[in-house]
């Protein structure tokens, strides 16, 4: 859980200081985006490493890496910073995406797990996967678009509502994760107890 922490720390801090930092620097108004996809899809995908059980799933996470690094950088050296990343941004929807649908089968396909909703790992790959697909097209039309205030009207509303809709369901793995944590302390406090007797 430390990972998303991490990645929602760094999304307020953005949102509140960041951004406007990067943009009065740079004189580059999406610059700052540029950053942020980039951080937040390493973000994501550190959290894939942890949670993807099969090794065959771990070593195609490292190429999916290594291909969105080198887009990103691609993408940053061969257009111009005040143009939103569309690029980047749609590599990374359909990696997160396919590496969520993929979690959810290695998990159907485990005969342990019997209430995949139980757990805070499911919560996170369902607003993972309503975040990008719901934005997944908006992010393609901001490459042309992103200048227009009709367009913009519309992208932060669609973003307000997908970020929202994102950190509900994170706030109920956090929730999750934090009885699970109880569970495990109580039982080992039970544990050490039937021990010592």
């Amino acid at each position: 859980m430390w990972i998303l922490v991490l990645y929602i720390s760094y999304n307020l801090l953005s949102f509140l200081v960041l951004n406007s930092a990067i943009q009065n620097v740079s004189n580059k108004e999406f610059l700052s985006y540029r950053i942020y996809t980039a951080i937040e899809c390493l973000c994501f995908l550190t959290f894939f490493h942890f949670i993807l059980l099969n090794p065959k799933a771990k070593k195609a996470l490292l190429g999916f890496t290594v291909l969105f690094i080198c887009i990103s950088i691609y993408d940053l050296t061969q257009t111009k910073a005040e143009s939103f990343d569309s690029l980047p941004t749609m590599v990374e929807c359909l990696i997160l995406i396919a590496l969520s649908i993929f979690y959810f089968y290695e998990q159907l396909t485990d005969s342990s797990s019997l209430f995949l909703y139980n757990t805070a790992n499911f919560w996170i790959i369902v607003g993972v996967i309503l975040f990008f697909s719901g934005s997944f097209f908006v992010f393609i039309y901001a490459q042309n678009n992103a200048h227009l205030p009709s367009f913009n009207k519309t992208f932060k509303l669609i973003m307000g509502i997908s970020s929202l809709i994102e950190n509900i369901l994170f706030l109920i793995a956090f929730i999750i994760a934090k009885n699970e944590s109880k569970t495990i302390k109580s039982d080992r406090i039970a544990s050490n107890t039937k021990f010592l007797q």
